[in-house]
C-alpha cells in the first residue's frame, strides 16, 4: 500500500525553498532586533551562503544603524554573522 497522495487538480505545488532567502530573512530579522533596541547584539550562526547573504544585507544594515561582522566557524563552509549597533 502506497502512502503517497495524488496531486490535487487545480492546486499549485508549494514554491521551492531557497536557502539564500531563508538565511537572508534570519539576518534581516537580527538587523531589526538590534536597530529597534530589542537586543544590543545578535549572532546568526551557521550561515552557509554567507557572501551572498552579506551582500544583500549590508546596505539595509547600515541604513538601520547597525553593522554586520562575519566570524569564522570550525566548519570552513559556514560562518556566523554578528549584528551590532554602530555607536
Amino acid at each position: 500500500m502506497s502512502t503517497q497522495l495524488a496531486p490535487r487538480q487545480g492546486v499549485a505545488p508549494p514554491p521551492a525553498f531557497d536557502p539564500v532567502v531563508g538565511e537572508e530573512r534570519l539576518v534581516r530579522e537580527a538587523i531589526l532586533l538590534v536597530a529597534t533596541g530589542a537586543a544590543p547584539r545578535v549572532m546568526v550562526a551557521g550561515i552557509a551562503r554567507g557572501e551572498e547573504v552579506l551582500d544583500r544585507c549590508r546596505r539595509p544594515a547600515l541604513e538601520a544603524g547597525v553593522r554586520l561582522l562575519a566570524r569564522a566557524t570550525a566548519r570552513g563552509d559556514r560562518f556566523d554573522v554578528v549584528v551590532e549597533a554602530i555607536h
